[in-house]
């Protein structure tokens, strides 16, 4: 049955693109559809794999599946991209490439990533650039969604990205670009960290309890951090605050906090670390992508593999 829509406000009347229906890119499409942000028919998907596409046409058949990524490109307004940061790069230049000397009707970009600054993204697409970074917990419209956007970004195209995404999230948060890599472990990688927790912490109470189910305190782990998180709001108080509020020095919770506080600290400081390493790895091979794809780009008569020229073309 198709989802009713749980959004008021009128949808945004530009035609929207969506190439890479994944975990992110479906998410993105489906809530975006869901919350009256798009109009199905209004609404050009393109991803390798069918069974992507499938998701999201057994909810909503009035979108239109393209055959390929410029068949996208010829039809939107505003184009979303979410796939590996490494493919973008080559996949830009040959989209753009199809538009020499008609760069003007190339649409406003969207892409799910934070491993290309405004110089490079602008090397690749001649229009100012939106880069965020969803959160999974974006299925609840729950999460912190990071975005950043060059300075010549005028404010109608800042509001059109922020019509899309608000209903989408708890809270949207432009940032610099070189704030992304260590507040994304609060945000984007926070469900992984955080479900590990859970999972650590119910798998250390069995040790002492074997009689227990896992089930049983996986749950008791769940509702300990969210009725937690609630109790925060409720408040309106510190997390040490209400630390001091649970138990009394020499008592059993602090005696057992003690653990964490021996261990906790020096733990995430190291998974913060690692974290902002990696991204910075994953920077440098964003830019040698780059520097590949604009070495190598293809001139307009050489299309990506299975592409027509009238492909190009917009729908009538």
């Amino acid at each position: 049955m198709k989802p009713a829509n749980i959004y008021t406000q009128k949808p945004i009347n530009d035609r929207m693109g969506a190439i890479g229906l994944g975990t992110i890119g479906g998410m993105l499409a489906e809530r975006g559809l869901r919350h009256n942000r798009i109009e199905p028919a209004r609404l050009f998907v393109y991803d390798h794999h069918e069974e992507n596409i499938q998701k999201l046409t057994d909810r909503y058949p009035e979108v239109n599946v393209c055959r390929n990524e410029a068949e996208v490109l010829g039809n939107a307004d505003r184009l979303i991209v979410s796939i590996k940061p490494p493919g973008i790069p080559n996949l830009l230049t040959n989209l753009r490439h199809m538009y020499t000397g008609r760069e003007e009707r190339l649409p406003e970009l969207y892409v799910t990533t934070s491993h290309y600054d405004d110089e490079q993204l602008a090397a690749l697409w001649p229009k100012p650039c939106v880069s965020f970074l969803p959160t999974i917990a974006g299925v609840i419209d729950r999460g912190v969604v990071l975005a950043h956007h060059p300075a010549e970004m005028d404010n109608e195209r800042v509001r059109l990205f922020e019509l899309f995404m608000r209903p989408q999230c708890h809270e949207l948060r432009w940032v610099e670009w070189s704030d992304f890599p260590a507040p994304n472990n609060l945000t984007g990688c926070a469900p992984a960290f955080v479900a590990y927790m859970v999972q650590a912490m119910a798998d250390a109470t069995q040790l002492s309890r074997p009689n227990m189910r896992s089930d049983e305190l996986v749950d008791l782990a769940k509702e300990a951090l969210i009725s937690t998180c609630l109790l925060l709001d409720h408040r309106g108080v510190s997390p040490l605050e209400l630390v001091s509020s649970v138990g009394s020095p020499g008592g059993i919770t602090y005696t057992a906090l003690s653990a964490l506080e021996e261990t906790f600290p020096d733990t995430f400081g190291e998974l913060v670390r690692r974290s902002v390493k990696r991204h910075h790895q994953a920077d440098a091979e964003a830019a040698l992508a780059v520097e590949q794809a604009l070495a190598g780009a293809a001139p307009a008569k050489d299309l990506p593999k299975n592409v027509t020229p009238e492909d190009v073309a917009p729908r009538v």
